[in-house]
């Protein structure tokens, strides 16, 4: 056990609970980079595109990783606006009109409520724990400096006599 630890009780069950909640935002992201690579599937097979999967990067950084997935779906989205174009330009108007309405340009908002989503999750959980922590260590400090004060004080005593 070190110092810190004992100095600050609560640090195995903050680490430990530190630990449990990157491994399920690992495993929230790698649930999000089996949906892309789901809908890279359907876009290889309907649109005759040849997206690669994406793979989750576990070294990497959350922001990282959603950026790979955002510009995976971005290029996504730039291949069917290219096929809505050429539709537009083949087909007739009232085709066109009626294909335009399947909701496929839902696509504009995902990256961004991907990163947005993850951005607050992980600002809020940061900062309860900062909260937390500092709850914590507020009064620990206090103790601590007090003891420190008790140890010179008994140092100058024993020194001066």
């Amino acid at each position: 056990m070190s110092l810190s630890d004992v100095l600050f009780h609560g640090n195995p069950e903050r680490r430990e609970k530190i630990i449990r909640k990157s491994q399920e935002l690992i495993e929230l992201m790698k649930s999000n980079f089996e949906a892309t690579n789901s809908l890279t599937e359907i876009v290889n097979q309907h649109l005759g595109s040849s997206f690669r999967p994406i793979t989750l990067n576990e070294k990497a950084t959350v922001k990282e990783n959603c950026d790979v997935m955002i510009k995976h779906v971005n290029q996504i989205q730039a291949k069917v606006e290219q096929v809505d174009k050429e539709l537009k330009e083949k087909l007739d108007p009232t085709l066109y009109e009626r294909l335009q309405k399947i909701p496929l340009h839902g696509f504009k908002n995902i990256p961004a409520a991907i990163l947005g989503y993850y951005e607050r999750d992980k600002l809020e959980a940061a900062l309860a724990e900062y909260d937390k922590t500092l709850a914590d260590f507020r009064p620990a400090s206090k103790e601590y400096q007090e003891a420190i004060y008790e140890v010179k004080f008994t140092v100058k005593q024993f020194v001066c006599t």
